[in-house]
């Protein structure tokens, strides 16, 4: 309970952090951060988000495992012998979470960063798709020495990356927010939707189903952002959400 209020109240000082820098810095309203659309629209952008990450991230595991990537490692539902009741309230709570971080850090990324340097669409997209992966190289106060952490942390980088720019094609194409929380959240239930590697799969394995997963989160990303240059135009011109 107390970690979720922590989610809770993280998510809430980051939309009050990014709608002080909007209205205070840049003197726009918080219609800009591109939260505020109707209630079906915002619903029908999320499960977007959320099918497409969770397809991609399935596609990856399977043809990893497939391929043999993942030598030395089974796939099978990590609930398997779960009560329905622990499935669902653990689907519930993994959810909540993955939406109060999406909707904290895309709302910066997306929401205040991506409008702000729009004029410059190809920095603002390589900017917002990158750089919040890079934080992971910074350290974390106990969890063991940094080169640890940085070993780690760099098989996924491709990974992340692929999804960040998923997340800003999302943003961008559906004019919102929410398709890039739905993306953030899919990610998060996908131990609860597809089978997950069980094992030890190499450092190679690893940085290869990485790879694959960047590279469909990026395909992705390329088919949503195969928008005319109207569209374009605008996006440099007035953001990329509807005000």
């Amino acid at each position: 309970m107390l970690q979720t209020f922590g989610y809770l109240a993280t998510a809430a000082l980051g939309v009050l952090a990014t709608w002080l820098l909007v209205r205070f810095v840049d003197h726009r309203s918080f219609r800009d951060l591109g939260l505020n659309s109707g209630w079906r629209r915002r619903l029908g952008d999320a499960l977007i988000g959320v099918v497409v990450a969770l397809a991609a991230s399935a596609l990856a595991i399977l043809i990893g495992h497939g391929l043999g990537f993942m030598a030395g490692t089974e796939l099978e539902w990590i609930y398997r012998d779960a009560p329905a009741s622990q499935i669902i309230s653990g689907v519930t709570y993994a959810a909540l979470v993955s939406i109060l971080i999406g909707v904290g850090g895309n709302t910066l990324w997306c929401g205040y960063v991506l409008r702000s340097i729009s004029a410059r669409p190809l920095v603002a997209v390589v900017v917002v798709a990158v750089v919040p992966s890079l934080v992971g190289v910074i350290p974390r106060p106990g969890q063991g020495m940094y080169s640890m952490q940085l070993a780690s942390w760099l098989p996924s980088l491709p990974a992340e990356v692929g999804v960040g720019l998923a997340i800003v094609a999302f943003a961008i194409v559906f004019r919102s927010v929410w398709a890039a929380v739905g993306v953030t959240v899919g990610r998060s239930l996908i131990t609860y939707a597809i089978p997950v590697p069980v094992g030890s799969p190499s450092n190679a394995g690893t940085l290869s189903v990485s790879v694959l997963t960047g590279v469909l989160f990026i395909i992705a990303a390329l088919i949503a952002l195969r928008m005319g240059r109207r569209r374009w135009r605008q996006f440099a011109e007035t953001g990329p959400f509807d005000v």
